[in-house]
């Protein structure tokens, strides 16, 4: 209704219709479950822009009778031209959030609540539910930055109100159990007793893998640098040393590692030798490198189990990532170690890869953004170097839907999924390279000789067919 509006009168008519917007007594909302509600909305319905959003959460929020500000502003950046509209509400963006944006305010509708009384505030301190559900309280909870004012409401919540089971199930499956521990303990939140007992134990094991994952990440390091081959760690403890100042405040679970394309295969002889084992092993390095970014490994010690993952591109393949690897290589791989600018779009690409539903990731992207040394206008032309503007513009969008619900399964996206996230005059390309260049899933369904590569051209429609028709035959089939 409001889009038909906005669409058929102008926005002076508007701006006179919500001055006269008298709230309803029976009508009280608070404003971030409805702003949620208006995002999640807004991504199965047509044409929702931010213009229409915006205004939508102003009438709702007027109706109900919280103060809210609904603000339109623009940006210019060398040829670039950009509108935006977003909501304001208890001093800050409720509906519109953009990170990494900063637009100059040309108009603005309502008065919203002065920062001294931020949001959190007219939050009833003995109804924390109203925050949401066990995954929004979760997320709430397990940030690695808080202001004072959220400080002081969670210490004052009444620790028995709270889905404890919920939050605690969330923090497991999303991997943000260790700043759920530190947050509890440093902020002053009375959680029961069998809940820090549970968060503990799982700390502590935690604690312990991240520290054989970082010696066993050094290991690796130490013989492919022998070898002559430029390698960095990707996430992991190092990441987490970085943006959080220790290893035991981020969980993952296997090693990461980055190298150049054309040392592949030095590489994974150099895996071999060191006991790791890979399903793609029989895999031939030039088909590996046709349609695939990565390889995984297993090693096997005693009780311990080490998973590694081998990546030589972020997100589509070598040939379509070429001129941006080269890139990485000289500014990345051959300093050994990350810029913030190549670290946020790998972890962004990484994050895309998991449907952008990886609380865990892009809380990771969400700090990296906060720092001081970080510099958005250099970030944004590395990716329009690379030709990534897109990943970052949904990149934008997932942070603006924050918090995260959990992945509803553990299946990654198809390879076809990333066409939208390409430039145009690469989508058809892509697209035939997937439906003709063999993957390493053709190769495990019917191995052929190195001669007869060229009939993976034909058989690989095929084998998509058969794996379209059957779809747990060959989970995550590139």
């Amino acid at each position: 209704m409001v889009r038909i509006g906005l669409r058929r009168s102008s926005f002076a008519h508007f701006r006179g219709l919500f001055a006269r917007v008298s709230p309803l007594p029976w009508f009280p909302l608070p404003p971030l479950p409805v702003c949620w509600a208006i995002e999640l909305l807004s991504r199965r319905l047509p044409w929702s822009s931010c213009l229409v959003q915006a205004a939508a959460g102003h009438l709702l929020l007027a109706l109900s009778g919280t103060p809210s500000r609904f603000v339109i502003g623009v940006r210019q950046q060398g040829a670039e031209f950009r509108a935006h509209a977003w909501l304001e509400s208890g001093g800050r963006i409720v509906l519109g959030w953009l990170p990494l944006e900063r637009f100059q305010v040309i108009d603005a509708v309502g008065q919203a609540v002065p920062l001294e009384e931020p949001a959190f505030a007219r939050v009833p301190a003995a109804e924390p539910s109203t925050l949401g559900s066990g995954e929004r309280l979760g997320y709430f909870l397990a940030r690695y930055r808080w202001t004072e004012t959220e400080r002081l409401l969670a210490a004052s919540w009444d620790a028995d109100a709270l889905p404890w089971v919920d939050i605690l199930s969330y923090s497991r499956q999303s991997g943000l159990f260790p700043m759920l521990r530190r947050n509890l303990r440093h902020c002053g939140i009375r959680a029961p007793k069998p809940v820090l007992e549970a968060l503990e134990e799982i700390f502590a094991r935690n604690a312990l893998a991240q520290r054989l994952q970082h010696e066993e990440s050094e290991r690796l390091l130490r013989l492919l640098r022998a070898e002559g081959i430029p390698c960095v760690t990707f996430k992991g403890p190092d990441l987490a040393r970085h943006l959080y100042g220790s290893e035991q405040l981020r969980c993952s679970s296997d090693i990461d590692l980055f190298i150049p394309l054309e040392s592949l295969s030095r590489a994974r002889a150099i895996c071999r030798e060191s006991g790791y084992r890979s399903p793609l092993e029989p895999v031939p390095t030039e088909i590996l490198l046709e349609n695939d970014t990565e390889c995984g490994f297993l090693r096997k010690q005693g009780c311990l189990a080490y998973h590694l993952e081998i990546h030589w591109a972020f997100l589509w393949n070598a040939s379509l990532e070429k001129d941006a690897l080269a890139a990485f290589r000289d500014e990345v791989l051959l300093a050994g170690r990350w810029t913030l600018d190549w670290l946020y779009l790998g972890l962004a690409a990484s994050a895309a890869r998991d449907r952008w539903r990886n609380p865990k990731l892009l809380l990771d992207v969400q700090e990296i953004a906060l720092l001081p040394a970080f510099d958005r206008a250099r970030t944004r032309a590395l990716a329009a170097r690379c030709g990534w503007e897109r990943l970052l513009d949904r990149l934008d969008h997932a942070l603006a839907s924050s918090p995260w619900p959990l992945p509803r399964s553990s299946r990654r996206p198809g390879r076809f999924s990333f066409l939208a996230l390409l430039p145009s005059r690469h989508r058809f390309r892509f697209a035939l390279r997937l439906l003709t260049a063999p993957s390493a899933a053709d190769y495990l369904w019917l191995p052929l000789p190195r001669p007869l590569h060229a009939l993976y051209s034909l058989l690989r429609p095929l084998r998509l067919l058969s794996s379209v028709r059957n779809r747990n035959a060959l989970p995550n089939t590139g």
